[in-house]
């Protein structure tokens, strides 16, 4: 490290808050830093792309498009993007939240989430809500079906009807609660 610390000061000089232009050439997200290329052509590895270099991994970082530009600033005997023209990926970690945007995607891992307000409860889930909605039309289907395929029998005072849907009509339907489709997890 104290070689890349005198090969730095070598390169921009003695380090006072500078602040650079650069030029992307190369990210190296598993380490959270990326080559640039100056202005004047020098090209300088290991350029930070979060706060702290070696700790925990949280906090956010941000990594740049190949070929963006960004402004660099000297922090001491380091160097650490601090505007970003273009980006591929932004990470946030903070205790129990984790938040990527990448691709066009949006992923999210926190204990509970709430969108626009989170009056309007829970999200469906939708697995157990198709659950429950085809229950009921197979039920309606038995019905229909009793009903196309019954005949009705003159003078008997609707017996054949009663006798068709009688095993229909004793298998009541299970109210559904609230907590069998809500994802109380994420509010909207």
């Amino acid at each position: 490290m104290r070689e890349i610390k005198e090969a730095l000061k070598q390169l921009i000089g003695e380090p006072d808050g500078t602040m650079l232009n650069a030029v992307v050439k190369a990210v190296d997200w598993s380490k959270r830093e990326c080559t640039v290329t100056l202005p004047d052509g020098r090209e300088i590895e290991e350029v930070r792309l979060r706060a702290v270099a070696d700790g925990e991994d949280t906090g956010i970082a941000v990594k740049p498009k190949v070929d963006s530009q960004v402004l660099v600033g000297v922090i001491g005997n380091e160097l650490c993007v601090l505007l970003f023209t273009e980006v591929d990926t932004v990470e946030l970690k903070m205790q129990d939240v984790e938040l990527t945007v990448e691709g066009g995607k949006v992923k999210l891992k926190a204990k509970e989430i709430e969108l626009n307000g989170g009056n309007n409860k829970g999200l469906v889930k939708v697995l157990e809500a198709v659950n429950k909605y085809n229950a009921i039309e197979r039920d309606l289907n038995t019905v229909k079906t009793v009903f196309s395929t019954w005949t009705p029998v003159a003078q008997d005072g609707g017996a054949a009807l009663k006798g068709a849907i009688s095993s229909w009509a004793g298998q009541q339907l299970t109210e559904t609660k609230q907590s069998d489709i809500e994802n109380d997890k994420v509010k909207h």
